[in-house]
Formats: C-alpha cells, sequence, structure tokens
C-alpha cells in the first residue's frame, strides 16, 4: 500500500492545481466582462429612447402638413423589404400614420424617410420640407434600382410628329386605403408625368374621327392649347387611345407591358407618393399647388383663386414626390376599375368584375378642394364627357 501512497499524492496535487487555474480564469473573464459593460469605449451601440407618440385623434393632422407640430416621431424597426404604409386622406389618421417605420440599414433604399426628434423640433415649414426631401430621395432611389428591370426603357415614348410622352417609373409598395385596410402593389409600373395633353392626343388620334357614339375624337377639348390637358373624352374614348397606342407601339415598350389606364389603387398611391396626407403636399388644400375652385378650400387651407379653366399641365410647378405633376385637380382622371364601394382583394386589387360607372379620380378645376384630396373617390358613366373629364396614361404588367 505504501507503494500507492505517492502517485495518489500527484494526482491529488494535480486535480488541486487545475481547479484553481479554472477558478482564476472563470474569475478573470467576469472581470473583463465588467469592464466590457461599464467601459465608454466598448462598441455596444447605446439604445436612444424616444418618447413614444400617442394616435393622432383629430380630424386635421398637423405632423405631416405643411404646419408641421413640433413633436418627436416615434421610430419602429422594420425589415429593409417593408414598403411605405400610406395613411387616410380624409383628414383621420390611424395609429400607424404616427409610427414611421424605419429599417436597422438607414442606407438601405427601401427605408422609409423619419425626423429624428432634434429635426422634429425645428419649425413647422422647415420639418415638413425636410421630411418631403427626404421621400422624394427615397422615392428616386427605388426608381433607379427599377429601372434596369424594364431593359433599356427610359419612359419617354416618341408620339407622331416628334411629340413626346414622358411616363414616370412607380415602384412597388402599399399604402392605406380610407377604409383602413392596407393595399399591397407587387409589381411597378409607369405613370404619366402630366396628363394626356391636347397635343399628345391629336398626334395619335388624328385618324381617328369617331367614336363608338360617332362623336369626333380629331379634337374633343373645350380649350385647345397644346399644353393644356385633354378634356371632353369619356373612358370609352381614354381606352381607344390606349388601345391606338399598343398598336403603334408594341414592339419598342416594355416585354410583359402594356399601355392602359391606372387601376384606383395605383392611381392613389402614386398620387400619396409616400405621404400620408390630405393631399401630397400637406393637409390643407393649396391654390398655388393645384388647379380648382379656391373658393372651396380645405382642412386649414385658405381661398384662393378659381381660375375656371384648365391650365397647362405642370405649369403650377408643383410635382410629388413622385415626379408626378396635377395629381390634385386641374381634370378628373379616369381610372381602369368599375366603381363600387371598397372591399374585395387589396393585393394588386383591379376593382369589381362588371357595374355601370367607372372610376374618376384627382378632381378638376370645377371641383371644391375637397375632392382633389388623395382619397376621394367619383365615378361616371364610362360613356360620359365634359370639360373637366381628362386621363393620365399608364405602363401596366399584363394580367
Amino acid at each position: 500500500m505504501k507503494h500507492l501512497i505517492a502517485p495518489i499524492v500527484v494526482i491529488v496535487a494535480l486535480i488541486a492545481f487545475f481547479v484553481i487555474i479554472d477558478r482564476k480564469e472563470f474569475t478573470r473573464h467576469e472581470d473583463v466582462q465588467t469592464v466590457q459593460r461599464e467601459s465608454p469605449t466598448s462598441n455596444r451601440k447605446p439604445t436612444v429612447s424616444v418618447p413614444e407618440t400617442k394616435p393622432v385623434t383629430e380630424s386635421k393632422s398637423t405632423i405631416e402638413s405643411r404646419h408641421v407640430e413640433k413633436k418627436s416621431i416615434e421610430i419602429k424597426s422594420a425589415s429593409p423589404e417593408e414598403q411605405p404604409l400610406e395613411g387616410k386622406s380624409d383628414g383621420s389618421k390611424s395609429e400607424s400614420d404616427t409610427a414611421i417605420a424605419q429599417p436597422e440599414n438607414k442606407n438601405a433604399p427601401m427605408a422609409i424617410p423619419v425626423l429624428t426628434p432634434e429635426e422634429a423640433e425645428l419649425s413647422s415649414q422647415e420639418a415638413f420640407r425636410l421630411f418631403e426631401e427626404r421621400v422624394a430621395e427615397r422615392n428616386e432611389r427605388l426608381i433607379e434600382e427599377e429601372k434596369w428591370r424594364h431593359w433599356g426603357f427610359d419612359g419617354n415614348v416618341a408620339l407622331p410628329g416628334g411629340v413626346k410622352l414622358e411616363m414616370v417609373l412607380i415602384p412597388a409598395g402599399k399604402f392605406l386605403r380610407d377604409d383602413g385596410r392596407t393595399v399591397h402593389l407587387t409589381k411597378s409600373y409607369w405613370l404619366g408625368k402630366y396628363e394626356v395633353t391636347n397635343e399628345q392626343w391629336r398626334a395619335v388620334m388624328s385618324g381617328r374621327c369617331a367614336s363608338q357614339d360617332g362623336k369626333d375624337l380629331s379634337d374633343p377639348s373645350y380649350w385647345k392649347g397644346a399644353r393644356r390637358p385633354v378634356e371632353g373624352v369619356s373612358w370609352n374614348d381614354a381606352m381607344d387611345f390606349c388601345k391606338r397606342l399598343n398598336e403603334l407601339y408594341a414592339d419598342k415598350l416594355p416585354r410583359g407591358y402594356r399601355i392602359d389606364l391606372p387601376t384606383e389603387a395605383q392611381w392613389e398611391y402614386a398620387c400619396r407618393a409616400c405621404m400620408a396626407m390630405n393631399y401630397s403636399y400637406g393637409d390643407a388644400s393649396d391654390a398655388d399647388k393645384m388647379n380648382f375652385d379656391g373658393t372651396y378650400p380645405y382642412g386649414d387651407g385658405s381661398k384662393g383663386v378659381c381660375r375656371e379653366a384648365t391650365v397647362d399641365v405642370g405649369s403650377l410647378g408643383y410635382k410629388n414626390a413622385f415626379g408626378l405633376y396635377d395629381m390634385h385637380g386641374n381634370v378628373f382622371e379616369w381610372c381602369r376599375d368599375w366603381y363600387e364601394p371598397y372591399g374585395g382583394d387589396t393585393t394588386d386589387p383591379t376593382g369589381p368584375a362588371t357595374g355601370s360607372l367607372r372610376v374618376r379620380r384627382g378632381g378638376s378645376w370645377f371641383s371644391s378642394a375637397r375632392d382633389c384630396c388623395s382619397a376621394s373617390r367619383n365615378s361616371f358613366d364610362p360613356g360620359h364627357r365634359n370639360s373637366f373629364l381628362g386621363f393620365r396614361l399608364a405602363l401596366v404588367p399584363v394580367q
């Protein structure tokens, strides 16, 4: 037994040695973690606490209008794939309107612009101008990223006689409809930068002198200026114009796309341009930015001029964050859909299969400011014509 005592003593000593070493290493590791937690030079990013905003319940919001209140904006995390979520345009706001989602990567092209708490302390006009600029910059990045999908099509169509038709790429996205449901548009599309003008109409329709009901279609407008929007055209006439263009340019348009009227959802998403307000520029009507009956303002808008006529497209100088002119006022714009109360699909909706009235949107020179709101809905018989009815072209995916 005596010859076993020495090895046992050695083994016990070794075990005690390793236990002591392990305890010291564990203690050192804990000390390092404590230093890292307490060190001001740690790489861990600090958590910034931003005051939570309360849902807005009043009829006219001011946080995103040209009369922005000085208040902080809640920032919620969102995946980079998320699209902008828009609010109602009748002046009411949902909780999602006051919380603007922001991806962790601030430079991601899909990031939704926000104002920092410091920027929200700027004056009302400065804060809104900054927000509007960021929305426009974001949309420009989205458009540039999407253009490669369209085989070099730059949005310009050369009509007969050298007349140019300009279109703007609208990236896929989503918005909050007036009924509180989120509408998803999964494919990008193009929309006319301006309403179709008399000059463009004449270039395409000069050889088509009769419509389905026998009306002369060569020059239908009451106001004849080349850059005035064409009016006095029915939904059927507008569709005839689209058909004619598709025949002329079948081999020049992006593959899988056709010229058409926009759906109601495509029109409203493009009109809002990521701005959750009554208009794409704020909650208050402004006669300097849109052509309507200025004696009937809306929101906090002041009374303005009533021009009692159409004006040249783009002449008022205002374009929304997608780069579109005259989405509010000048002439009502026909949409593709049959009219019905909201319902049905909310992903790439196209409206009901049948109906008696076609949708018209945007208001006109003859309208009150309320009819020019982004969410305002109107309809007419597809054969109806008058001097405040026109349209805007879309280049959309073939269904």
